[in-house]
Formats: C-alpha cells, sequence, structure tokens
C-alpha cells in the first residue's frame, strides 16, 4: 500500500512538473478566439494570450490601436477602411460613410430619419423604415444596409488580427455592444459579423467589459460601482441595473462646434457653407480640435474652404486653378464647452435615473469609473467628479477599456489561463431601460 501511494505520489509531481515547464517554456497556443469592440467613431481588436494572461489591443501596421469606423466606396465592389477611407474623404466625402452604429438595427420613422440624415455629407434613403447608405458610382447607385458598412470594419479588424497573429484565420470573436441595445440592435450586429466571416460567441454590454478590463472584481470594499461610458455616439450608464442614450456622445459636441464655425464662415464671407467636401474638412478639423483642447486651453483651426475660392466667379477657370479660401479660427476650451454646457450637463440625467432605480445614492458609490474616448473632455470629468465627490477611476486608456474588457472574456470562451473571472449579465429583457428624445427629455 505505501509503495503504491509511493509511485502515486511521485506520478503527481512529476505531472505538476511537467505542466509548470510546458506552461514556462512551451510557446503558448495561438489565440483561437478575440474580442472586438465595434464602436460609432472607433473600433478595436484584441485578444487574450493564454499563459500570460493579458490582453493586447492589436495595432495595425503602423502601430495605431484604434481604428476610424469610416468605410469609403469609390467604386462597385471596392472599399477602403479606417485611415485610409479619411484619406479619400479629401476627395470625395459624399462616398464616404461613418456614424453606421447609430443606425443598425434601428427603425426610423420619416420625420426621425430626416433629422438624423441632415448631419452628414453623404447620401441616405428610407427603405420602409431601414436606413440605407447611397453610394453612387455614375448611373449606378448602390445601396448598402448599416450592418453591411460595420461588416466591411470587422473585416478590417479581422484581417489586421490575422496579420499581427500570423494565423490563417479568425472566425470568432466576442463582440460588445452598448448596454441600451434592443434585441434588433444585438442581432443586428451579429448579422454584421457574420457577413464579416466571424462567428460571435457572445455579445457582452459596454459598461461589463469596461468592469472586466479594470479588474473591479479584484478591488476590496467595492461593491457599489458607476460605470460612466461616454463614447463617440452614445452614452451607458451602468449602476447594477444599465440605462443609456444611443444619441449623446461625443459627435454630438462636435455637431454644435460645426453650427457655430459654419455661422462664422458665413458672417466672414457673406456665404452659407455647403459645399460637401468643405463640410466633411471642417468636420474633420473640429475632431482634431476637440482632441487638441483636452490638453491645451486653446488650439487653431485652419482649413481651406475650395467653395470659397478667389476666382470662382471666372467661369473660364476650373476648381483646380481657383484659389482656395484659407479658414483660419482660434478656438479656446472655455468656449468649447459654453456651446456644450446644455448638452455637458445633461450626462447627469442617465446618471441619476440609475441611481434612483438601485435606489442608491451618490454617496453609496465607491467607485466611478469612465470609459469611451469623450471621457477625456475636462468639463465631463468635472461635472461626473464633482457630482459624485469623488476623484474617478481613469486608469485605463478610456479609448480602449471596452477592446481589452471583451478580449478578457474571449480569453473566458477560450478557456485560456489563468482567467479568474468572467461576465454574467442580467438577460437584456430584465434590464430597466430609459428611453430619452433628441433633448434628452426621459419619454419612459
Amino acid at each position: 500500500m505505501t509503495n503504491a501511494m509511493k509511485i502515486v505520489g511521485s506520478s503527481v509531481i512529476v505531472v505538476l512538473i511537467a505542466g509548470y515547464i510546458a506552461q514556462k517554456y512551451l510557446p503558448p497556443p495561438k489565440p483561437a478566439i478575440v474580442g472586438i469592440d465595434l464602436g460609432t467613431t472607433f473600433s478595436c481588436v484584441s485578444v487574450f494570450y493564454s499563459g500570460k494572461g493579458n490582453v493586447e489591443v492589436i495595432p495595425d501596421e503602423k502601430g495605431r490601436k484604434t481604428i476610424p469606423s469610416v468605410v469609403a466606396i469609390p467604386s462597385k465592389n471596392t472599399y477602403f477602411v479606417g485611415y485610409n477611407a479619411l484619406e479619400l474623404s479629401n476627395y470625395d466625402s459624399s462616398r464616404v460613410f461613418y456614424d453606421a452604429k447609430r443606425f443598425i438595427g434601428q427603425q426610423f420613422t420619416e420625420a426621425k430619419f430626416n433629422t438624423e440624415k441632415q448631419r452628414y455629407p453623404f447620401n441616405m434613403r428610407l427603405n420602409g423604415t431601414v436606413a440605407v447608405f447611397e453610394a453612387g458610382h455614375g448611373a449606378v447607385t448602390e445601396l448598402y444596409k448599416a450592418e453591411e458598412i460595420s461588416s466591411f470594419v470587422l473585416s478590417y479588424l479581422k484581417k489586421m488580427a490575422e496579420n499581427y497573429l500570423k494565423v490563417n484565420r479568425v472566425q470568432r470573436a466576442v463582440m460588445s455592444v452598448p448596454a441600451e441595445f434592443d434585441e434588433l440592435q444585438r442581432n443586428a450586429t451579429i448579422e454584421a459579423a457574420r457577413l464579416a466571416g466571424i462567428e460571435v460567441l457572445r455579445l457582452i454590454s459596454e459598461p461589463t467589459a469596461a468592469a472586466l478590463a479594470y479588474g473591479l472584481h479584484k478591488k476590496e470594499n467595492t461593491r457599489h460601482v458607476v460605470i460612466f461610458d461616454l463614447g463617440g455616439g452614445t452614452l451607458d450608464v451602468s449602476v447594477l441595473i444599465v440605462l443609456g442614450h444611443n444619441h449623446l456622445g461625443g459627435q454630438d459636441f462636435n455637431h454644435k462646434l460645426l453650427q457655430h464655425l459654419m455661422q462664422v464662415v458665413e458672417k466672414q464671407h457673406g456665404l452659407l457653407l455647403t459645399d460637401e467636401d468643405d463640410l466633411h474638412s471642417l468636420r474633420l478639423a473640429v475632431e482634431q480640435a476637440k482632441l487638441q483642447l483636452t490638453n491645451a486651453t486653446e488650439t487653431l483651426i485652419e482649413i481651406q474652404l475650395k467653395s470659397l475660392a478667389v476666382g470662382k466667379e471666372n467661369h473660364h477657370l476650373n476648381r483646380q486653378q481657383q484659389q482656395p479660401v484659407t479658414f483660419s479660427y482660434r478656438l479656446t476650451r472655455d468656449l468649447f464647452e459654453k456651446l456644450n454646457q446644455q448638452l455637458f450637463l445633461k450626462v447627469l440625467k442617465p446618471i441619476e435615473a440609475a441611481l434612483a432605480d438601485a435606489n442608491m445614492k451618490a454617496d453609496d458609490v465607491d467607485e466611478v469609473v469612465m470609459v469611451g474616448g469623450s471621457t477625456r473632455i475636462p468639463k465631463i470629468r468635472q461635472i461626473v467628479s464633482n457630482y459624485f465627490n469623488k476623484s474617478l477611476n481613469c486608469e485605463i486608456d478610456p479609448e480602449l477599456a471596452v477592446a481589452i474588457g471583451v478580449g478578457v472574456q474571449a480569453g473566458v470562451m477560450a478557456q485560456a489561463w489563468p482567467v479568474q473571472v468572467s461576465a454574467t449579465e442580467i438577460p437584456f429583457k430584465s434590464k430597466k431601460i430609459h428611453i430619452y428624445d433628441d433633448e434628452f427629455d426621459l419619454k419612459q
């Protein structure tokens, strides 16, 4: 009996030693599942490394980890994504599409659709109750649903992952969606992935992904956590229950500034700026200025406006021969905050509603986590911090937090090691959702 126990004991030790050697010295298996954050403005793809226990957000060939959710379709059966699409927008903005996430799985009335499409330089139409994007190629006009535009972005992320990981095919993923996405929007997101050749093993809400990224499950004496997720086109506030508004985000702040600059141009030059290419250039300049005002107190906006070109009255001159007008404007952070003051204050409404539904007060919250690129805006941080009277958790890059979280969940789905946490969410139908109109007044 004693000899038998010695043999068993020796065998166990051998197995443990072999396991240790395999874990320490043998290369880990190639990741089988990726995490994808399909954002309104930017998107990311991540991977969990088995054995190392860490998540990496995969960079493109130039080291950039966030890819613009922009698709250019210059001709039939040809499309470009991300930074390449942005470059093409300088030549023809009418076939460069973005903000598809605002439309995916949505049902529109004619009035609501007409209000939405006025924000964009590209053409759209209503097909029944579904918004579709129009790409004109001569006499032919191609129509694309939001799922199809999104699938091009997902295909690009898929290829990035395959190239970086040196694998033939990436076929499975965990994806994030805004917390308030309904069943139609979630199914449409899954369909976009299917069109890109990706099987979605699980959808998790963006606030849940952020909580995984921050490792909040590991913090002692942290029971009540608010996740404040303000991206380019959506706002999610999560506190035990989830609510949000899928039409408030960084793009709305941009829109306020864009309207102001259009008024400045009209005042300086006596013309209303309507040229699609010039408007697109101004939109890009506005986004860049907003980012610069995160750290600087003022910035200079300077762009060429071709539609206001000198010599335009000479009809024998073509557009290349005309001299574009240089529009310069010094923008201060104070003015940016003044233009968006009412919008900034409205971000408190979902917080107040979430706390009320959870029967909690601001003092009951142990941690406030900031997620999404728009939470870099100093005024947003100040408003939220003052409301809770505490410092905010901004330890992780807010633009990468969701991607890191879905990467963790991808590791769980792949049974990678060492993973010590998984996300269990309340079924969507049992969540309490608050719906706001475009003025951010509570409707239900």
